[in-house]
């Protein structure tokens, strides 16, 4: 029944169902409040004229689910297994907060970064295989990313500890061409067409243009720790980061294309960012746009933080 499926709702979310209705995140027009002390949870996003974090529910930890609730959850549900449906050796995987070492292609080839080498694990035929292995001993891979165009699919990114940037024909096992600029770990990659947005130790996030002679494009500057994560968003119009510093920035393509071009040297443009949003109190590594509401973006924040914030980019 309906009340049922709102009771397994609330009881998911650790939220007494009486509750549901004022504490979930609202996208439609014209949620009113029924009282004063129920109105910050029932803010509709896309009313809102200027770049805000959106409200959430208080902490609910040890609230209070009802026994009829408990009982709901375990009779209503999908059997989920408790074994993985395949499992993968990977032998060398680096502890390390800031890699982002693993990769799902369109091509449906999975790149994993173990150690010094990167590995390609093909999901229809099984098969896996060795990419590359770094030439310096003292390197490990931090960061891979496939290409996210269907022409460059068989390209994929690899960033590593020393702060080398390469590019790869997965196709053929031979390396493209290689980047440089960054003074540390390449931990985060984005693609936004045939553009590789690049984020660094060093604070620094480098755009690169991977068919032009001279590939360095611009330099975004505005996090003083070091990049924990990027993302474009699908209209390839915005870029999202954050930082060991606690901070996410959106940055604008179009500032970005316009600075390039009155650039006079080969080093490229300096990029602020349109906005800095510090609401975090730790390291922002999660970042995701929504792709059925456009400029919606959820950051989450490290330990000590321990909260994903929403929030409205479109002023």
């Amino acid at each position: 029944s309906p009340r049922d499926h709102q009771q397994m709702k609330g009881a998911l979310l650790n939220i007494p169902h009486e509750e549901l209705s004022t504490r979930m995140l609202p996208f439609h027009q014209g949620n009113q409040a029924s009282s004063q002390a129920d109105s910050s949870y029932r803010i509709d996003p896309y009313a809102l004229d200027q770049l805000r974090v959106l409200q959430g529910f208080p902490n609910r930890k040890g609230a209070h689910v009802s026994s009829s609730t408990r009982s709901l959850v375990h009779k209503v549900g999908r059997n989920i297994p408790s074994l993985p449906t395949r499992v993968l050796d990977a032998p060398g995987m680096v502890d390390d907060f800031y890699a982002n070492i693993l990769s799902w292609g369109g091509n449906n080839v999975l790149a994993i970064g173990l150690g010094e080498s990167v590995y390609l694990w093909d999901a229809i035929s099984g098969d896996a295989k060795l990419l590359l292995t770094l030439e310096d001993v003292d390197d490990y891979v931090t960061s891979v990313s496939w290409a996210t165009t269907h022409v460059d699919s068989h390209c994929i990114a690899v960033g590593t500890k020393k702060g080398s940037l390469q590019l790869w024909d997965a196709n053929v096992g031979k390396k493209i061409r290689s980047f440089d600029g960054h003074g540390s770990h390449v931990g985060s990659l984005s693609w936004n067409q045939h553009f590789l947005s690049s984020g660094g130790g060093d604070s620094t996030i480098l755009q690169h243009d991977i068919g032009a002679p001279t590939s360095h494009v611009a330099t975004y500057t505005g996090h003083t720790q070091g990049i924990c994560g990027l993302k474009w968003n699908d209209e390839g119009t915005t870029l999202a980061s954050g930082g060991n510093d606690n901070v996410v920035c959106l940055w604008d393509a179009a500032m970005s294309r316009r600075s390039s071009r009155n650039s006079p040297t080969s080093m490229g443009s300096t990029v602020s960012p349109q906005f800095m949003l510090t609401d975090h109190t730790a390291a922002v590594k999660a970042l995701a746009w929504c792709p059925l509401k456009r400029g919606l973006l959820a950051s989450g924040g490290g330990e000590g933080d321990g909260t994903i914030k929403f929030w409205n980019s479109n002023t």
